[in-house]
Order: C-alpha cells, then structure tokens, then sequence
C-alpha cells in the first residue's frame, strides 16, 4: 500500500514547521511561501485534487501566523 502523497512544496513547508531558529525560519518561510506561489500559478495547467488544496490552504496558514509571530518583537 502506497505511503501519503507529498507534494513538492510540502518540503520546504516541513522545515518551516521543524526549524525553531528565528534567523533560519524566515528566510525558509519566504522560500515555502513562493513554492506556494508557484503551485498556484500551476493550476490552471494542472490541476489540485482536494486534498491538495487543503493542505495549501493549511499551510498558507500556518505560514502567515508563524510570519507574523516573527515580525512580533522577541518577548524574551
């Protein structure tokens, strides 16, 4: 039985998600984000199922929070 599919941008996203150094997430965030991008811009050629599209809107999700927590002055 074949495993969960993984999208392309879904790496970068994943070592947003996994990256807990402030310096390092936000460049990652902006290269996940434009990989995002892209597969929007893809989908009048090729098409995302609904699974897909969920995740995109998952993800964009996570990443405008985790970019605004960023912006946020470090609290410590």
């Amino acid at each position: 039985m074949p495993g969960k599919k993984i999208y392309r941008w879904q790496k970068t996203y994943n070592t947003v998600l996994h990256e807990s150094d402030r310096a390092k997430s936000l460049p990652l965030i902006e290269c996940a984000i434009v990989e995002l991008e892209r597969r929007f811009a893809e989908l009048g050629d090729k098409p995302a199922t609904e699974v897909e599209l969920k995740a995109i809107f998952k993800a964009t999700s996570t990443l405008r929070q985790r970019l605004s927590r960023l912006q946020q002055p470090d609290s410590r």
